[in-house]
């Protein structure tokens, strides 16, 4: 049998994958067709006999693809889409450890809604980014996305602002006040808060002695001095001016260098303290003392003490004095022989003067500014003695008669100015 050596030839073909991603070309892709691996962005299989071959198509931050591809009887183009990884990147964003609503995030260029913390289709790479919202500053960084979502922590700090309180009395500035904002008391004449946000805020100031003030303050994009003015708490003093048992009208008050017109005793708007006064009136001695305010309103008492003065009788019967009369001065008997009369004030008044014997006086004596000495003279009551001269029957005339050691002319038979006084005679 003769044998005949054939020598066949196999046609072989090419595989060439076509490496996209998102519908554009894309090199660099590892390709393993049938256990055998190319280069990097070689994507060409030459002498490959008709059959079917496995494959697979790698490329980082791409997903692989894995397939078959067959080979009949031509060159074959194996389509391969690789999808690209992608991760999600979500901001936290908080303010002071709570979570902080409404911001707007701008991540890579692109800008979320407000309040849209999430960004996905993120592939590998370092992103810059910023987180803005009003009254707080914004916050700028960058985030890396390796192989995994990321969360970005974001704390915002919010945009705080001073606000100074201006104390004073309407005129001049307090110190030493105790102001509270917002329930936040400061140390007294502490008038400064920092880190305040925009915001209306209530507060109050306190200091010893005046009112209180209270309100609010607004606080929107700067700093803000807030004035305030205390008013002081004062109070009023009232007078009653007495003698020491009646009340003394139209008296003149001096207090703390402040004289109201006379009669008015009231003196409004004191602050506590010690005031010196002085109370006057026309025929009074003057009354001073101090006064103290403390917290409340003050009555003062002050007795004035009339200025008096004495008035005293010289008694007279018009040559020799007579030291034994009854004086009588405005209702008032002294005993008899005193005439003087004390603590008189400023007047007119009624006098008697009386004796035994003699006619009494009365007057007036008018006190003005200083004592008085008044004169006084009384009369002696005095009688006329008229004789009747007769023989025993008829009438004589041209008769002496000597009556108390004086002797009439013949025939005057009357004798005047006789006191009451057992008195002697003699007819011749």
């Amino acid at each position: 049998m003769l044998f005949r050596s054939v020598t066949m030839n196999l046609t072989r073909y090419a595989i060439t994958f076509n490496v996209t991603s998102a519908g554009s070309a894309l090199a660099g892709a590892i390709v393993t067709c049938n256990g055998v691996t190319n280069a990097a962005g070689d994507y060409v299989f030459t002498n490959m006999l008709p059959g079917t071959y496995a494959y697979s198509v790698t490329k980082p931050g791409y997903s692989t693809s894995n397939g078959n591809v067959v080979v009949t009887n031509q060159n074959v183009t194996q389509n391969v889409s690789l999808n690209l990884i992608t991760y999600i990147v979500s901001f936290n964003v908080t303010e002071g450890g709570t979570a902080l609503a409404g911001a707007v995030v701008t991540f890579n260029g692109v800008t979320n809604p407000a309040g849209n913390y999430l960004f996905s289709g993120i592939v590998p790479g370092t992103y810059a980014y910023s987180v803005t919202k009003a009254g707080y500053e914004t916050a700028t960084g960058s985030v890396t996305v390796v192989n995994a979502n990321i969360t970005q922590p974001v704390p915002m700090t919010l945009i705080t602002y001073s606000v100074t309180f201006n104390v004073t009395d309407g005129t001049n500035a307090l110190t030493g006040a105790t102001v509270t904002l917002n329930g936040v008391t400061n140390p007294a004449g502490n008038y400064v808060f920092n880190n305040i946000a925009p915001g209306t805020y209530n507060y109050s100031v306190t200091k010893a002695g005046y009112v209180s003030a209270t309100g609010s303050v607004t606080v929107t994009s700067a700093n803000i001095t807030q004035p305030v003015t205390l008013t002081l708490i004062t109070y009023s003093v009232t007078f009653t001016v007495t003698d020491g048992t009646n009340t003394v009208t139209g008296a003149t008050i001096t207090l703390n260098g402040v004289t109201n017109p006379a009669g008015n005793y009231v003196f409004a708007g004191m602050t506590p303290g010690t005031y010196n006064y002085t109370v006057a009136k026309a025929g009074y001695i003057s009354a001073t003392g101090t006064v103290t305010v403390a917290n409340a309103n003050v009555t003062q008492p002050a007795v004035l003490t009339l200025i008096t003065y004495s008035v005293t009788f010289t008694v007279t019967d018009g040559t020799t004095a007579i030291n034994d009369a009854i004086v009588t001065l405005n209702g008032v008997s002294n005993a008899a022989g005193n005439y003087v009369f004390n603590n008189i004030a400023p007047g007119t008044y009624a006098y008697t003067v009386a004796k035994e014997g003699y006619v009494s006086t009365t007057g007036n004596v008018t006190v003005v500014a200083a004592n008085i000495a008044q004169p006084v003279v009384i009369e002696l009551i005095t009688y006329s003695v008229t004789f009747t001269v007769t023989d025993g029957e008829n009438a004589l005339t041209d008769a002496v008669i000597t009556f108390n050691g004086v002797t009439n002319a013949a025939g005057n038979y009357r004798s005047e100015e006789h006191t009451s006084e057992l008195q002697s005679r003699q007819v011749i």
